[in-house]
This record gives structure tokens, C-alpha cells and sequence, in this order.
């Protein structure tokens, strides 16, 4: 029972450093393990993406049925990644619950962020966790559109012209280019709604940014000695389930 009411404390104690070290690696591999435009993705992107799933159940996982519920996500978001690399029916499938799953693990975390008595520390790695989820969460979105309206994007190669459709690569490097509003222009959406959520995630970028750079401020400013009264509360707790 003690191990129980450790676990449901609201804290990011050692659940999100994992999952900040996988995306920060996987992430800027992903274009090149992908492969050209519009092949299917490989085993190695496939098994990436186990991983990544797995370091997020585990960051999401914040209690009992926080785990179950990640759980429920997530294996069917890894099994469909395989499953739609050999059947193109199942692209949407895949795309739905890969969005879901990125949404609730983003959720999750912004809930224990804002509402959990959480260290300095876990602040920082819990915010830019989240701003990284939240360019995953639209790059399944992009996925979505793209599998139920294939003409929503227009992939440009310079001089060669245009082309349609686009891979798992391409819509990850879409979705963090509009989160930090980049914009290089070389992927466009016509689609109207593609350009609604376009439009939404390069809102949220900027304004995700100023709001945690005012919470660390706050944070730092509201009681300098939080960590210490943090790490006391800790080791209350763990003299009291011994």
C-alpha cells in the first residue's frame, strides 16, 4: 500500500527525464531514418516509436489507473504503427490512436506541471517535455487529416515542382516547424481545415513559451526555498511507508 500512495503523489519524480532524454535523441533521427518521401516507415522508425510510446505510458503513468488508461492507448497506437506499414487501411486507425495517446500523455503532464507540487527541476524538464508532446500531438493530427484528405498538404521539391502525400518524417518536421513558426514554406496546407490547426499550433508555440518562461519566474520569485521543503515532504513520506 505504501508503494501505492507514493504513486499517486503528484510529482514527476524520475518519470519524465526518460521520456525528455528518448525525444530529444529520436526526434532529430526520425527524417533520417524515415527514408524518402512517402515510403512507409521502417522497422527501425517503428521500433523508435515503441520506445517512444513506452517512456511516455511511463511518464503519463502518475497513478493506478493513469497507467491503465495509458495503457489502453498505447498498445493499440504501437500495433497499428506496424499493422499500417503493410495495410494502408489502417492509416487512419493508426493516426487516431497515436493522437489520443499523445494528447493524454500531454495532458497528464500539464496536469501535474500546473495542479502538483513539483522542484524546480521538474518544472524545467516537465515543460519542455510537454512543448515537445505537443508537437507530436499535431503531428498526428497532420497524419489524421492527411489519411482521410489526401490533397490537405502540397509537398514542394524546388525545381521539380510539386507532389501529394507525405510520410510519418514528413509531418513531424511540418508540425515543428509550424510550432516554432519557422515556416520554410516547403510544406503547405490548402486543405481548410489543415490550415485551422496549422494556424492553432502556431498560436500555441509561442504562447506555450511565454507562459512557462512566466511560471519559472513566478516559481522562482513565489518561495525560493520550495525545493528544500519539497525534498523534506520526500523523505517524510518514504520514512513513513518503511
Amino acid at each position: 500500500m505504501g508503494f501505492f500512495r507514493t504513486w499517486r503523489y503528484s510529482s514527476l519524480q524520475g518519470r519524465v527525464t526518460p521520456l525528455l532524454i528518448g525525444m530529444l535523441i529520436l526526434l532529430p533521427l526520425y527524417p533520417i531514418l524515415e527514408g524518402e518521401r512517402g515510403a512507409h516507415s521502417g522497422q527501425i522508425v517503428q521500433m523508435a516509436f515503441t520506445a517512444l510510446i513506452a517512456l511516455g505510458v511511463w511518464a503519463a503513468a502518475g497513478g493506478p489507473w493513469l497507467l491503465v488508461i495509458s495503457l489502453i492507448l498505447a498498445i493499440p497506437a504501437v500495433a497499428l504503427n506496424f499493422v499500417s506499414a503493410e495495410y494502408a487501411g489502417a492509416e487512419v486507425l493508426d493516426a487516431v490512436f497515436g493522437l489520443l495517446f499523445f494528447l493524454f500523455a500531454t495532458g497528464s503532464l500539464i496536469h501535474v506541471v500546473v495542479l502538483g507540487r513539483i522542484s524546480h527541476n521538474d518544472l524545467v524538464k516537465g515543460g519542455i517535455a510537454i512543448y515537445l508532446l505537443i508537437g507530436l500531438t499535431f503531428m498526428h493530427l497532420y497524419r489524421l487529416i492527411d489519411a482521410v484528405n489526401p490533397n490537405a498538404f502540397v509537398f514542394y521539391q524546388g525545381y521539380q515542382g510539386q507532389e501529394r502525400g507525405g510520410n510519418w518524417a514528413d509531418y513531424l518536421y511540418y508540425s515543428f516547424v509550424t510550432l516554432t513558426t519557422l515556416g520554410y514554406g516547403d510544406i503547405q496546407p490548402v486543405g481548410r481545415f489543415a490550415q485551422s490547426v496549422s494556424i492553432t499550433e502556431a498560436i500555441v508555440g509561442p504562447l506555450f513559451i511565454a507562459i512557462f518562461i512566466a511560471a519559472l519566474l513566478h516559481y522562482r520569485m513565489q518561495s525560493p526555498g520550495i525545493d528544500h521543503g519539497l525534498r523534506s515532504e520526500n523523505r517524510s513520506r518514504q520514512g513513513d511507508d518503511d
